[in-house]
């Protein structure tokens, strides 16, 4: 035993030279040539190794040369020699903790996730890993649908939710999901890589296996219906009957799964009349779940036990026989903000999926009730559980309608790029954290008022479905309580910005998520951000936008001067412009501006009419002396500094480039009551930039000029 003993003994010391080295030497080619890939989560894990090696070899070699000095003085001078060996001694030992301690902080960093962007957290899955599908085309839905409360003209009606358009962008978005041309080529590759996942063998799907759908019916409850009958709250969004119909049409004639082998519904609710009728003639086959039982309606079954344990001890729930007798689920949810979950999709949708007709038992832990981090939250086990989220193949946020609570009507989207519009998009991915990860970005951007969306706590559930670094102390999630924990569920991040919303996979960092757009339609689109800038060299007005159309054909610029009522043309410009100089100004005279963009004979002005802050003049003097603040020096070459006037608050700044791109944003607490602020300009490269400074005053826009 004791030779065994000293066998592992030396056969760790060995790992532990060989693993520190190559952390080192991975970190080190890795990032010295691109330190952006520090954020890497390969990075992340081999720096705490490689430095704590660093630490055990500087501190070895420190604490060695000292103990041979003491030992030489020790001969000399015995009380010298100790004072020289006691502190050799005390470097040795902490050279020797110096790798666990290392991996102790790395730990507690871990567990203080901050709310930074593009800092994955888990383990990306899918045929191309953390791939999301955002499919936007306004054309889908009406934006001049009424949506009143009796059953006259509601979102739901074929009127005002387009079935074939709903059908192109569900068909698109599974072939970019899967990088395939064709719709049954991007299912084969969804079945054959979900069946490798769960070490079914690469195979495709097989004849007899069922599919359940698990789709969101929240405005179906007992109290909102006569018999199969919505009998209230018609306007109310619920998954979209035309998303419902596209997916049945995917998996039976597109794939080619027998409709008997296919069943929808949500168990906390009805199969409605209204929807029923949408889809009944082209699916007459598909089971359709509901409550209870009605023609063409099947009534769900309860299991015999709570197959669903808490991992907290609180008890279970019993789940759909439908469901826990699936070979295959798919999530069809709808994306939306709630009023005690913030934020309602992919998770929150199976809050629907037990067998109590409630889900009252599980609010207890949403953020409303529980604000903060590392607290349990039912979401884990429910994304995790072997008949549920462990089971789904396919994950999609509707987000064709949403709203500003979990009973809701419609609501209109004030931000980009749907400016007073509805959203009507869908998002597809096969990571679910990757999906949520997204739809909350884009219900964390739109605000009615209800701040739970941005709660401290909010994407509490997401860190930990992606790593159990994140798990509440006493807490191991293990829903079917047979002994095997989770593992990471998929990979979580927010984005860098709410205009350019790039994750850290559109930046060229691997391992994280990777949104892909696609735009189906030929809508016009005003720009936002159109600003107006005095250019002493060479004299004239800048003005700039950012670009939103994808089909625009030119852009029309006018131009009022003094009034702001009465606009001229001033010039005519290609698609894809973003930028003009207005040379033709005189000294002291205000000017407004306004942008029309036009394409097959229709026109839009922009919403904001843009104008120069203060009347301009050929004097610089004259023009610093209306701005706030100063900018110097100009040309920058490392750093440019922002000194403010007396009086002058600012809120943010923003570095945009030539094109409308926003690279930086700054709204760091420091800046309050300070009058000098500095900003790095060493990761930007020569040429002419934008910087857009918000203050408590109102907003100007100044060109500056980097240079190495």
């Amino acid at each position: 035993m004791k030779l065994k003993a000293q066998q592992l003994r030396k056969r760790s010391i060995i790992l532990f030279y060989i693993s520190g080295f190559f952390a080192l030497f991975w970190f080190l080619i890795r990032v010295i040539p691109k330190p952006s890939r520090a954020a890497y989560p390969c990075q992340r894990a081999a720096f705490p190794l490689a430095s704590g090696f660093i630490i055990y070899l500087v501190g070895m070699i420190a604490g060695s040369q000292l103990f041979r000095k003491g030992m030489r003085k020790s001969r000399e001078k015995k009380l010298t020699g100790i004072l020289w060996i006691l502190p050799a001694i005390l470097i040795i030992v902490l050279a020797g903790l110096g790798t666990g301690m290392k991996g102790l902080l790395a730990g507690i960093r871990l567990e203080q996730y901050t709310e930074e962007a593009n800092h994955p957290v888990g383990m990306a899955k899918g045929v191309i890993p953390g791939r999301v599908v955002w499919v936007w085309n306004p054309d889908a839905v009406n934006e001049n649908c009424p949506n009143t409360w009796l059953e006259e003209d509601n979102w739901w009606m074929e009127q005002n939710t387009d079935r074939e358009k709903v059908h192109e962008m569900l068909e698109s978005s599974l072939r970019i999901l899967t990088g395939t041309d064709l719709a049954v080529d991007a299912w084969d590759s969804i079945f054959r890589y979900f069946n490798r996942e769960r070490g079914a063998g690469d195979v495709g799907y097989q004849v007899g296996e069922k599919i359940c759908i698990k789709t969101n019916l929240v405005s179906c409850d007992a109290t909102n219906m006569d018999g199969h009958n919505k009998k209230e709250n018609l306007n109310m969004i619920d998954a979209s009957p035309q998303i419902m119909w596209s997916m049945l049409n995917q998996l039976s004639n597109v794939y080619g799964i027998p409709q008997s082998d296919i069943c929808i519904g949500d168990p906390s609710a009805y199969f409605p009349n209204q929807y029923h009728d949408l889809l009944k003639t082209d699916f007459p086959d598909v089971v359709y779940l509901s409550l209870e039982d009605a023609p063409g309606r099947t009534k769900i079954i309860s299991s015999a036990e709570e197959v669903l344990q808490f991992s907290n001890g609180s008890g279970g729930d019993y789940l759909p026989v439908q469901f826990t007798e699936a070979d295959y689920m798919i999530n069809i949810s709808v994306t939306k903000h709630h009023g005690s979950a913030g934020f309602s999709q992919i998770a929150k949708n199976h809050y629907g999926s037990n067998m109590r007709n409630t889900a009252e038992h599980m609010h207890a832990t949403l953020v409303y009730s529980r604000q903060g981090t590392r607290k349990y939250r039912h979401f884990v086990d429910l994304l995790g559980h072997e008949d549920l989220g462990g089971n789904t193949m396919l994950n999609i946020g509707d987000f064709l309608w949403s709203g500003h609570q979990a009973w809701t009507t419609p609501d209109k989207f004030t931000t980009a790029p749907f400016l007073n519009d509805y959203p009507s998009s869908i998002l597809v991915s096969m990571d679910p954290l990757a999906v949520e990860s997204v739809g909350l970005d884009f219900i964390q951007t739109q605000s009615w008022g209800d701040q739970y969306a941005t709660t401290t706590g909010v994407d509490d559930y997401l860190l930990q479905a992606a790593d159990s670094s994140y798990w509440p102390r006493g807490i191991k999630y293990d829903p079917e309580n047979d002994g095997s924990v989770l593992e990471s569920l998929g990979v979580f991040e927010h984005w860098n910005n709410d205009l350019d919303k790039q994750y850290s996979g559109n930046l060229g960092m691997e391992g994280g998520i990777e949104l892909v757009m696609a735009i189906q339609h030929k809508k016009i689109v005003s720009p936002t951000e159109f600003t107006a800038v005095y250019m002493e060299d060479p004299q004239g007005i800048l003005l700039s936008w950012r670009d939103l159309s994808e089909s625009e054909e030119a852009y029309l610029l006018e131009r009022s001067e003094g009034d702001g009522d009465h606009f001229t043309g001033l010039a005519g410009l290609g698609p894809d412009e973003t930028t003009y100089t207005d040379m033709g100004i005189e000294p002291g005279i205000l000017y407004y501006y306004r942008i029309r963009t036009t394409a097959g004979g229709d026109t839009t002005i922009a919403e904001t009419i843009s104008r120069l802050a203060a009347p301009v003049s050929s004097s610089r003097d004259l023009w610093q002396e209306k701005v706030p603040f100063k900018l110097f020096p100009n040309p920058a070459s490392d750093v440019l500094n922002i000194q403010c006037s007396p009086g002058t608050a600012i809120v943010s700044v923003s570095i945009i480039d030539m094109n409308g791109s926003l690279l930086k944003q700054f709204r760091p607490a420091e800046m309050v009551n300070r009058t000098l602020y500095s900003i790095s300009c060493q990761d930007l490269g020569c040429g002419s930039y934008l910087v857009r400074v918000d203050t408590d005053g109102g907003t100007w826009t100044l060109p500056v000029l980097v240079v190495k």
